[in-house]
């Protein structure tokens, strides 16, 4: 299906507690995710709760996370910076 390379830019949808540990498990093999959270965004509780467990998991690991638009966000793994204008 694809080329093997050594990191990867991943899309993923937010949709449950299993798709956390999906992103855990990408950002320790140091690819890039790309995570939709449009499913989850209609329960604003579920959502934070969601964002905030990725938030903590991003700072352990030195990684970082940038919102791209109302239903993207993009996570990098350790030593993996977005400069962010405003």
């Amino acid at each position: 299906m694809h080329q093997a390379a050594d990191f990867y830019v991943k899309p993923i949808k937010l949709q449950t507690d299993e798709d956390l540990k999906i992103i855990e498990e990408e950002l320790s093999n140091k690819n890039i995710i790309l995570l939709n959270i449009s499913p989850v965004s209609r329960n604003p509780v579920k959502l934070k709760a969601y964002i905030g467990n990725i938030k903590n998991f991003v700072t352990r690991i030195n990684g970082d996370l940038a919102r791209l638009d109302e239903d993207k966000l993009l996570i990098t793994p350790m030593n993996v910076k977005i400069v962010k204008k405003r």
